[in-house]
């Protein structure tokens, strides 16, 4: 529709043919790899800057935090020197204000994985990241995978002529 779109691949998936089968075009379509958190803020909002619609970030659960690279270099630390309790939650935390900061007028999709909550009595699921990307989204979109999920969803939002349902 005219529209300028990019997308962000932070798990190396993103597939010219299948996307080329769903209606994508990939000639017109900004493509960036991002494997930290940092990266992914810094092309989001270079590109929010540059004025584009839309940008899908595929997907901030592959985000790495800052903490596990050594510093001033792309280089991976030992596993043993990554240990930092919330680090991923801290970054991402702190992603999404900038990036809700920075956006102006582009629709920003990000991609993500539910995680079990640590410590719940119950399944309680939270988006990885932290709860920032859920309190900082305008819109959360949940896709189940398996039908005792799918069963739990509670209500309907008629749109236009589909049904979108909530938890």
């Amino acid at each position: 529709n005219g529209k300028t779109c990019a997308w962000i691949d932070s798990e190396a998936s993103y597939d010219p043919n299948w996307a080329a089968r769903l209606g994508v075009d990939s000639e017109a379509l900004i493509y960036s790899p991002a494997k930290t958190i940092n990266d992914m803020v810094d092309v989001a909002t270079q590109l929010m800057d540059a004025g584009v619609d839309m940008i899908v970030v595929d997907s901030i659960s592959a985000l790495l935090p800052a903490i596990y690279f050594e510093k001033d270099s792309d280089d991976l630390k030992k596993l043993e020197d990554t240990k930092q309790i919330g680090a991923e939650a801290k970054d991402m935390t702190h992603a999404v204000k900038m990036l809700n900061y920075a956006n102006k007028n582009t629709l920003l999709v990000l991609i993500s994985q539910q995680r079990n909550q640590f410590g719940s009595m119950h399944a309680s699921h939270i988006p990885t990241g932290g709860m920032a990307v859920k309190f900082f989204s305008s819109t959360v979109i949940k896709l189940w995978s398996s039908e005792a999920e799918a069963n739990a969803i509670k209500a309907g939002v008629l749109v236009g002529d589909k049904i979108l349902e909530q938890k």
